[in-house]
């Protein structure tokens, strides 16, 4: 049984949600559209083998690089969440998103070194997950990492410190964003023509005001729009200062 605040469903009235049981849901739907063409199919139900037949179809998902791309310009949770699952199998079984990220984390100690790494979930949606903007750092910089993640982020564009666009520019600042209510995160990459290229991270919150949020407040507590705007102006300035030095 899902709860949704009224006011989160908008003008159309409706809310995309994640589906607890995919494998039915396809189903479902298939026979649903099947109904629709006059084919009477049975009630779906999930086999663990492959099943008997022709294959009438195959459809091939985009690849990695694009799904993570665009995983990563409109923060798709869902699909962060599934990558890092999907990641972890490569090296051991998990059974829950929990364990998953524990596998992540132990990654990241063996082969960068990042000792004070906590994960609970692979989006960042759970204040539990912890990892310092040092180690972050140290993480964006080193071999291969730099070369593959940054043409993945999307570019932000360079304002001066009165918030003009910087015309002409030749600096290239690639980001990620991570925001949640009175938390906020900008972490990416400046290329300069000097050739002194920079990384950083920014991590920004009000633990205290996130934590007395009541279950009401939780969708759109008050005060909140004007606080992430306040930060983003802090963040802006910031990476101008740093695109200056």
């Amino acid at each position: 049984t899902w709860s949704v605040a009224k006011r989160a469903l908008g003008d159309k009235g409706g809310r995309w949600l994640p589906v607890r049981q995919p494998q039915l849901y396809s189903g479902q739907v298939f026979q649903k559209i099947a109904t629709a063409f006059g084919i009477t199919m049975p009630l779906p139900t999930v086999s663990y083998g492959p099943p008997d037949g022709y294959v009438l179809e195959i459809h091939q998902s985009k690849n990695l690089r694009e799904i993570t791309q665009s995983m990563l310009k409109y923060s798709d949770n869902l699909s962060a969440e599934a990558l890092g699952i999907k990641a972890s199998l490569k090296f051991q079984e998990v059974d829950s998103l929990a364990s998953s990220a524990q596998m992540m984390a132990l990654w990241l100690k063996l082969n960068y070194g990042l000792m004070s790494v906590s994960f609970v979930d692979h989006s960042g949606l759970s204040d539990k997950s912890i990892i310092s903007s040092n180690e972050l750092v140290k993480f964006l910089i080193q071999n291969p990492v730099h070369n593959r993640i940054k043409p993945l982020l999307k570019e932000m564009t360079h304002r001066n410190i009165k918030g003009k666009v910087v015309q002409n520019s030749e600096i290239k600042v690639s980001v990620k964003t991570g925001t949640l209510h009175f938390s906020s995160a900008l972490v990416g990459y400046i290329d300069k023509p000097s050739g002194r290229d920079l990384a950083f991270s920014i991590s920004m919150s009000d633990m205290e005001k996130r934590q007395n949020l009541t279950q009401a407040e939780k969708e759109n507590p008050r005060g909140s729009q004007r606080w992430v705007n306040q930060v983003r102006e802090i963040q802006r300035r910031l990476v101008d200062r740093w695109c200056r030095l």
